[in-house]
Order: C-alpha cells, then sequence, then structure tokens
C-alpha cells in the first residue's frame, strides 16, 4: 500500500511540473510550448533529485492521440503531394549515412569513446531500438543514453525555434471537433492496429496505429474532425515526461564527464540535418522547416509529436522518421 501511495505520489509530481512548464512556456508563446515546456519542466525535477515516472499505460495512450489528431489533419492535398516523397527520401539516407559517419568519428577521435559506443550513440531513431542492438555489444549504454538524450532534449528545445524564424510551414488546417463517438472509434481502433502492430515489433506502433487507423477513417469519409484540444495538450505534457524521464538513468559524474562531447555530437548531426534538409527542400519543394523536422536525428516518435505541434504535415514527417 505504501508503494502504490509513493508511486502516485510520483506519478502526480511529474504531471504537476509538466503541467507548469507546458503553461509557461505556452504562455510566452514558445513553439510548441506544451511539449518543450513540459519537458523542461520535468527535467527541473531530475536536476532536483526527485524521481520522476510516466506509466506505460499513460505513454502508450499518449502516443495514440498523438497520432489520431496527425491522422485526423490528412488531405488529399498532402497525399498527391507523395509524388515527391522518394526523392527526399534519397536525401535522407544520404544525410543519415553522413550524419552518422561524422558523428561516430567525433565520438570516437574527440572523445575517445570505443566504435560501438560511439556508432550507437550516433545512431538516431528511437531510443528502444537503438538499446535492443546495443545490449547484445560491448557498448557503454549509460554513453549512449546521455548521448541520444541530451540530443532529443536540445532538438525539441532548438528545432522548433529554426522552424518558425525560416520559411512558414504548411500548416495543417482544423476540421473541428470530433464527436464523442468518432472520438471513441478513432481511439478504440487505433489501439487496437497499435496493439497488432506492437506485437509485429513495429517501430512506434502506437504512434502510427493511430495515425494510420485515423487516416483511413477521415480520408473515407466515415469521421471528420480533430480529438478536443484539451486532449491533445495533456497528449504533449505526457511526452514531455518521456523524453524527460530519460535522463533519469544520466549519474552527475556522467553528466561532467560526456555532457560537452554530446553536445559536440548534437552541434555536428544538427548541421548536417540542415544542409541536407535545405537540399531536400530544394528538390522535392517542401517548406525547409517541414523538411528540417523529418530529417532531426532524434527520436522516432518525439520528432513525430513536434511536428504535430508545429502543424506540418504527418505523412511526410512520419514516413522520414519511420525510414
Amino acid at each position: 500500500m505504501a508503494a502504490s501511495r509513493e508511486t502516485l505520489r510520483t506519478d502526480l509530481e511529474s504531471f504537476a511540473a509538466a503541467a507548469a512548464g507546458a503553461l509557461l512556456f505556452q504562455a510566452l508563446g514558445v513553439p510548441a510550448g506544451a511539449l518543450s515546456g513540459a519537458m523542461v519542466g520535468v527535467s527541473l525535477l531530475v536536476a532536483m533529485g526527485r524521481p520522476i515516472r510516466l506509466s506505460p499505460i499513460l505513454r502508450n495512450g499518449a502516443l495514440l492521440v498523438c497520432g489520431v489528431t496527425m491522422g485526423a489533419a490528412v488531405t488529399p492535398e498532402m497525399l498527391n503531394a507523395l509524388k515527391s516523397y522518394p526523392l527526399s527520401l534519397v536525401v535522407l539516407v544520404a544525410s543519415l549515412g553522413t550524419t552518422m559517419m561524422l558523428t561516430a568519428w567525433f565520438l570516437r577521435r574527440v572523445g575517445g569513446w570505443d566504435p560501438a559506443t560511439a556508432f550507437f550513440a550516433a545512431s538516431p531513431g528511437a531510443l528502444s531500438a537503438v538499446f535492443s542492438v546495443a545490449v547484445t555489444t560491448r557498448a557503454d549504454l549509460l554513453k549512449v543514453t546521455m548521448a541520444q538524450s541530451l540530443r532529443l532534449f536540445m532538438l525539441v528545445a532548438v528545432v522548433p525555434a529554426i522552424v518558425v524564424s525560416a520559411e512558414t510551414p504548411s500548416v495543417v488546417a482544423s476540421r473541428g471537433e470530433a464527436t464523442p463517438v468518432a472520438l471513441l472509434v478513432m481511439l478504440a481502433g487505433g489501439a487496437a492496429l497499435a496493439f497488432i502492430l506492437d506485437r509485429l515489433r513495429f517501430a512506434g506502433a502506437w504512434i502510427f496505429g493511430g495515425m494510420l487507423l485515423s487516416a483511413i477513417l477521415h480520408g473515407g469519409g466515415l469521421v471528420s474532425g480533430d480529438p478536443p484540444a484539451w486532449l491533445v495538450h495533456l497528449a504533449y505534457v505526457a511526452i514531455g515526461i518521456f523524453i524527460a524521464a530519460r535522463f533519469t538513468a544520466i549519474t552527475r559524474a556522467l553528466l561532467v564527464d560526456s555532457a560537452l562531447i554530446s553536445a559536440g555530437a548534437f552541434v555536428i548531426g544538427l548541421g548536417i540535418s540542415v544542409v541536407f534538409a535545405a537540399l531536400a527542400a530544394w528538390a522535392s519543394g517542401v517548406p525547409f522547416g517541414q523538411a528540417l523536422v523529418a530529417f532531426a536525428p532524434g527520436g522516432l516518435e518525439a520528432m513525430i509529436v513536434l511536428g504535430s505541434a508545429l502543424g506540418l504535415d504527418p505523412i511526410y514527417v512520419g514516413l522520414h522518421h519511420l525510414v
């Protein structure tokens, strides 16, 4: 019983800190403020030595809501733009190879990291996917966690400002609020599809399950409208906790030892992404900000959610991060 009360207190404390940060950042007009503010708010708890927690059910539910929201925004214009994606994906592959090669080289030569640790620290994507392979090697998992977590934190903090300062992205128009029945159908159907994808070990199962089901229902004219704004913002707050929770495994000694080299690796990765995103934008005609979020070397789920929070084309951003 005492353990249950402690767990509940940790849950409430984590959510309160995340909600406070989200409200502050939104009041200040920070781009994607609900997401980045929640992340910063919970990170302060981590810095204070407080435990934080987000139950798997809430995490998956938040990803599902974000996926449903993105699927509801799919329009015929987005589908018509699919013909420009193959060229952009070719540029993405070149960007990915260059990013991993140069970042790993930097970590090895400047940071003195062993090849396996440098390789996995330089590998973008879902941290769980990277870890599933890294645990079979002699890579230093704490250093991998440090590099991956710091990179994702800085991407969520920095990329929105770059996007809004660049050319105006193609903002997805709202279709109004979905009816309670339509919302229930989207969430229940998306959860069922996500469960199947998860069993098949599909990357980002919960966000893609919600997105695919919602896109199919909207594209077929079976439902219309977005989830209510309050529910979407709660999902962003939960995702902010999900991102910040990665720092709980990082010790102060590791932070002091590896923060600078990890930050240097981040600068290299972001710089390469900017160059290749600009090339993709020029070659395929997509807005630069949209290409940057799609090319940014961050966690799959978090970067897709960031794209949604910024009103970017969910099909373009989602497909690139899935690849």
